[in-house]
């Protein structure tokens, strides 16, 4: 990939380079009499663009350009070396719905319908994502996926939502015996301890 200049001003200088799954820009910006300078890594994971943006300061353009000197000059970085990890798959299940709630169970990677997600439509979307700690490291693709699945976008442009993580599935099925339908399954116990009636 080789480097290309978008745009150089007064204000602003930017170059971008691409591949058809990575694309890197690099631009310094003239704010508060200070340039900002920013170094975004756009990767394609599964249809999906994914960014990593890094920030710095310069005090003069002269700094501003030897930094994105040295920038252009960085080796390339995998989605791995920035901290992303690919999210193979997410399939999601319906398992309750009335009006203005429902509820949808998820499995990633074809691994067990543990995760859920609660929605509830009220004046914004609001979502409470629950959420095996294996995956905390996949939380805004996660997001990202969910609300394209379901729609919400579409729905709304407030949205809000928090995460809830567990490390270990801990419900257990209880069995009880069945009964007939006329009969009362019950269990006592009773303790009979010695009477205090003296006479």
């Amino acid at each position: 990939m080789a480097w290309k200049k978008l745009l150089e001003s007064e204000d602003l200088i930017a170059y971008e380079k691409s591949s058809k799954a990575t694309k890197v820009r690099i631009e310094a910006r003239l704010k508060d009499r200070r340039w900002r300078v920013y170094k975004t890594h756009n990767f394609l994971d599964h249809g999906e663009w994914t960014s990593h943006v890094k920030e710095y300061i310069a005090a003069s353009i002269a700094e501003a350009k030897d930094l994105l000197s040295e920038l252009k000059n960085e080796k390339d970085v995998s989605m791995h070396d920035v901290g992303f990890l690919t999210l193979p798959k997410l399939e999601m299940k319906r398992c309750f719905k009335e009006d203005f709630v429902e509820k949808w169970k998820f499995c990633i990677d074809d691994f067990n319908f543990d995760n859920f997600v609660v929605v509830r439509y009220e004046d914004e979307v609001r979502m409470d994502i629950v959420l095996h700690d294996r995956y905390n490291a996949f939380e805004r693709q996660i997001l990202e996926r969910i609300i394209s699945s379901l729609g919400l976008k579409e729905m709304s442009n407030k949205i809000r939502y928090d995460f809830f993580y567990f490390k270990k599935h801990s419900a257990k099925r209880r069995i009880y015996p069945k009964a007939d339908d006329d009969e009362l399954v019950a269990k006592f116990e009773v303790n009979i301890g010695p009477s205090n009636d003296s006479s």
